[in-house]
């Protein structure tokens, strides 16, 4: 018995120890603007003490870009059947809406930008940075750096981590088809 409780101990406090640094630890999103306002699509099921990032970039005027933070809690489940199953990463896509009119964003209706959402926490001020469009982004959160492309499959928009696919993927189904594009790797497990 006292072995048992040792290793329950052991394990516990090794698992603690692994998941004690969060500053490098952050998701992936997408932000559609849309007339109706603005949607965010992660595989987070609740936005609840998370902050959202995002950029989007305006490809005529370098100067016009607009990156905000957003508080997570502002984020409402749009639809509970609203979601995505994507069997690549054996995870699923939920979809929520911004529920606070963003004017600022009028320039970029009909965009995609890809956002970070990292867990709210007022103790540890945390350095976020994106930079490039969808199909190259590079994002620096803290001391991280991943870059960022896409491809598409049959029906959908993969955004993932060119230097280890496995490592930060989303799937944004688009509602229609289109040619695929995506890497082998992407689907292999």
């Amino acid at each position: 018995m006292l072995r048992v409780f040792v290793l329950f101990v052991l394990l516990g406090y090794q698992n603690i120890a692994l998941s004690s640094d969060t500053s490098n630890n952050f998701s992936l999103g997408l932000v559609s603007n849309k007339e109706e306002g603005l949607f965010l699509y992660t595989d987070k099921a609740t936005l609840a003490a998370q902050s959202v990032y995002t950029c989007f970039n305006d490809a005529t005027d370098k100067n016009n870009n607009r990156c905000l933070s957003l508080k997570g809690d502002d984020f409402i489940l749009s639809d509970k059947h609203n979601v995505v199953y994507d069997s690549v990463d054996d995870k699923t896509t939920y979809t929520f809406f911004y529920n606070k009119k963003l004017t600022q964003l009028a320039h970029f209706m009909d965009e995609l930008s890809i956002s970070v959402i990292y867990p709210n926490n007022p103790k540890q001020e945390n350095m976020v940075k994106i930079t490039g469009a969808l199909n190259q982004a590079e994002i620096i959160f803290n001391t991280n750096k991943v870059n960022i492309t896409n491809c598409y499959s049959s029906e959908g928009i993969h955004i993932f981590n060119k230097d280890d696919i496995n490592k930060y993927h989303l799937y944004y189904y688009l509602g229609f088809d289109v040619i695929s594009d995506c890497p082998d790797a992407l689907f292999e497990e």
